[in-house]
Order: structure tokens, then sequence, then C-alpha cells
């Protein structure tokens, strides 16, 4: 076997031994004993080459992300290496290597195992002309999607419930690590696979899923939950246990995963600075808060976010219908989908929705979308109209308002789908100095619960930090009844 210390680092293993295919997770992440504000060790960090075997990559690691969301399917992930002897020459890498990643305390609680990561790509770089020292990038995502990238689904289902055509689509992808709300129909009319990989036919059947409060999302988890069972309810968050069941994806709504949540403590974020330099506080520390690009209504309403107006055409009888939903609805809220605080963030008088609501029968609009169909459409699960605007609400109030926080990666457990609570101080009281009693006042605006949408996990040697993708389609305020109260005593300048 060649002599590879010289390269990455040291060999780990022999020739012949190769990661188990199967192998996603050893033990449970759990909630450390003490805290630890960003310290990590990286206790394994390999890539398995054949013929060579398993290579630490420790030596030459300079940094690893990786990002998970509620709307896609897939993990991704990078890890940046500094090559100084022509790693990549000699040992030849082209894709297709299987990274293990194991993430720890100082005192070894796992915070992150995984060993079915895979290299799909080796990003652009560099070499140094005078030391031939080269950075890049290794982009690696799980095997799961390897697997579903590599086929094409030929099949029709009819006459059957719609959670088995979910479980013999996902089969494809991986054996049995899927953690399911049942949806709870049967398809009466069939549903054809036309060749799609298993991961984009189960994106569809989330849109196809979607009804009244309920939002259905395809998502892969870096850190797997436990439970007794495939099913949600059965699902126990950080612990091992129960180890009889371990899922790494979920097929669900995210209106489930907010119910779960709500039966455990919300976790409270607070966005301040240090109060001692070398000592985290005994909670969770925002220490970045970036507020993203929101209520883009430009955008919103050309993908008929605000009001979409549906042309059904039948082509075989010439009848056409039309219909319309819009933002403005009544009890938008309670009868399409729930969110995690209780008035609407945009409210009445805005110009989107008072310029909607008087053209609302002067035909088509922006949004408009057209619906053809012949009567008994193979793919129509159900009524176009009703699961079309379930999927456009439900995505809205995801991702209408969102913000990011940075904070320590070790000191807890949030993770997505999760509820937390956000703690912004007022910049008006601070300003105007509104409260003389020292007690500080939030933020009305950013403050409140919001759902995990995103997590990007972001490792460096010794150092481990989450940011929080915080999304929500609801306030804290209610905006029309403060109408007037909102804009007495500022003033006229920022």
């Amino acid at each position: 076997m060649a002599d590879i210390t010289a390269l990455f680092g040291k060999n780990t293993s022999g020739i012949d031994e190769v990661v188990d295919d199967l192998n996603l997770i050893q033990d449970s992440p759990v909630l450390p004993t003490k805290s630890y504000g960003a310290d990590a060790n990286i206790s394994k960090l390999s890539i398995s080459i054949l013929p060579i075997g398993e290579v630490d990559l420790r030596p030459s690691f300079q940094k690893l992300e990786v990002y998970e969301n509620i709307f896609a399917s897939s993990l991704q992930g990078t890890i940046d290496l500094l090559d100084r002897n022509g790693g990549v020459e000699r040992l030849q890498l082209k894709g297709g290597e299987t990274i293990s990643l194991v993430v720890s305390s100082p005192e070894n609680e796992i915070f992150i195992s995984r060993q079915d990561l895979v290299v799909h790509k080796i990003v652009k770089h560099e070499l140094d002309v005078g030391t031939l020292n080269a950075s890049y990038t290794l982009v690696f995502c799980s095997k799961a999607l390897v697997r579903s990238m590599r086929k094409n689904i030929f099949k029709s289902y009819k006459k059957q419930s719609i959670i088995n055509v979910i479980k013999d689509l996902y089969s494809h992808m991986s054996p049995s690590d899927l953690v399911y709300e049942d949806p709870s129909f049967t398809l009466d009319k069939p549903f054809i696979s036309t060749g799609l990989n298993p991961h984009k036919a189960l994106d569809f059947l989330c849109q196809r899923c979607c009804k009244k409060r309920k939002y259905f999302v395809f998502f892969e988890r870096l850190i797997p939950v436990y439970g007794k069972s495939q099913k949600q309810s059965d699902v126990i968050f950080g612990t091992s246990a129960t180890k009889s069941f371990i899922g790494t994806h979920y097929f669900g709504s995210v209106d489930k995963l907010i119910d779960d949540a709500r039966r455990h403590s919300t976790f409270d974020i607070y966005f301040e600075q240090k109060v001692e330099a070398n000592l985290e506080p005994n909670k969770i520390r925002a220490s970045k808060l970036v507020k993203f690009d929101n209520f883009n209504h430009i955008e919103s309403t050309e993908n008929g976010l605000h009001r979409t107006e549906f042309t059904f055409v039948n082509p075989l009888t010439r009848k056409i219908d039309t219909d319309s939903v819009e933002y403005i609805d009544k009890d938008f809220y309670t009868d399409i989908v729930s969110d995690v605080e209780g008035n609407q963030l945009i409210n009445k008088q805005n110009i989107f929705n008072v310029e909607f609501v008087s053209n609302k029968k002067t035909g088509s609009s922006s949004g408009n979308r057209k619906v053809i169909t012949s009567g008994d459409d193979i793919n129509d699960v159900r009524s176009r109209k009703d699961w079309l605007a379930f999927n456009i609400y439900g995505s809205l109030i995801r991702t209408l308002y969102s913000v990011g926080v940075e904070v320590q990666g070790g000191t807890n457990e949030v993770s997505l789908g999760h509820i937390v609570n956000l703690v912004v101080p007022s910049a008006q009281a601070r300003a105007f100095e509104l409260d003389s009693t020292g007690a500080i006042r939030r933020d009305p605006t950013t403050s409140g619960k919001y759902v995990v949408t995103g997590v990007r996990h972001k490792i460096e040697v010794n150092k481990y930090v989450k940011t929080l993708e915080l999304g929500r389609g609801s306030s804290s305020v209610n905006y029309d009844a403060r109408l007037s109260s909102l804009g007495s005593g500022l003033g006229t300048q920022l």
C-alpha cells in the first residue's frame, strides 16, 4: 500500500476497509451537560478512497459547512482543504469518495456523526506558482441523493393509500429511515411517475398533499431523530433511549412539526453582547442577526402569492371556469394554514392588498395560472385549485418574513422544524430612552416566535457555530389595530 502520510495525513485503515453503505449514524447527538460555547473537536474527518483505504483529512482541514433546509430534499456541504503536497494529484480524487464525519464536545459528547457523505464536485481552484500549494473545496451530499439521482421511476399508482406510494418511492433512495406524517387519503385517480427521480417524485407529491392547515415538505436532516416507529408522532428528538428507529428524512407537514414542538419548551434565543469575554452565558445567545430580503412584493405578485387567479380549461367539454385565492381571504390563518403568531403580517391597508380587492373582477392579473384539464387527469390527486392554493400560501407563510441568527453550535439542539422565541432589544427604546427602569424593551417587529426553516453548520478547528434561518408569515403585533399608534411619537426622521 502506498505511503500516504505525507499527503493529507496518516492512513487510518487497511486497504480493504470500506465504509458501510448503510451505516448512517453511530450515536445520537445529545445536549451537552456543560456550556462549551463554540468549542468542538473534529473527532473524525476522513475520506475513503479505493484502493488506498481511509485517509485522515484533519491535518489539511480548514473549514466545513453543511446546509439543511425544510424546502430541500437533500442536505449539501463543503470541506475546505489546504493541499500542500499534491494530494489531489497523487490520490486521484475524482468524486464518488465517501466522507466520514464525527464532531464532538471537548468531553467527547457527540454533536454530529455521519458516515454516508459522498463527494460529487471539486470546486475550481488555483495553484500557487512558487509552492504549488492549493486551497480547494470538496462538495458533498448524502448517499440517499446519489441513489435517487441514479434511478428513474416509470410507474403508475392507483387505488392505494398515498403513504404507501410515498414509502415505495422512498425505498429507491434509502431502506427505512423515513419519518412521515400520513396525508390520509387514497389515490382514486392514478399518479404516474414519468421517469422522475425518487426525490423529485416526492417533491411533487408534497405539493399534491397540501390541504387545509397542512403544508407538506420533504427534507433531509443532518442530525437524525430517534423514535419507536416511522410515524412523526412516535419520534423522540435528541435521545437514543428508544433506539428502534433512526430517521434522517422527513415527509410531512410543517404544521405537524410545529404542533409537536409546542409540546416542549420553546427555545429562547437572545440577541445580545457577551457580558464576559471568555464566558458564554447559560442561555442561547445570538452573536449575529441578519434580516434577509423580506417583503418582496413585486416578486410575490408575479408568483401569485398575494393573489392567484386560476383559469380551468376543459378541451373536451369546451368549458372554462375561473376562480381566485388571495392573501387577505377571510380567516386566512385559521382556514388555510396555522402559524406561530396570530396576526397577519401585511395589514389590510397595504396597497398590494387594496389594489387586488378593487380589481378582483377585472380579469387576468399577475400570478395568473391556467390549468388545462380533460376531466379525469392522471395526476390530479385532488382538486387542483385546492392543493395549489394551500401550497402557495403554505410557502408564503413560512418565508414572508425571515431572519438569520448565529448561535453556538454545541450549546443547544435547535433543529429544523423547531419553534424559537427570538428576543431582540428595541432600537427605538434605546434611542429615545423610553424605559427609565433599566429593563430591556423588545423590538415588537423582529422579536417573537419563528419556525426554524434552515440550519447552516459551520465548523472550523475547535469551533462550531450554527446559523439558524427563521421564518414566519405572521406577527405578534396587530397592525390593523395599531395603525394610528405605530406612527405616533416617532417624529419625521429615522
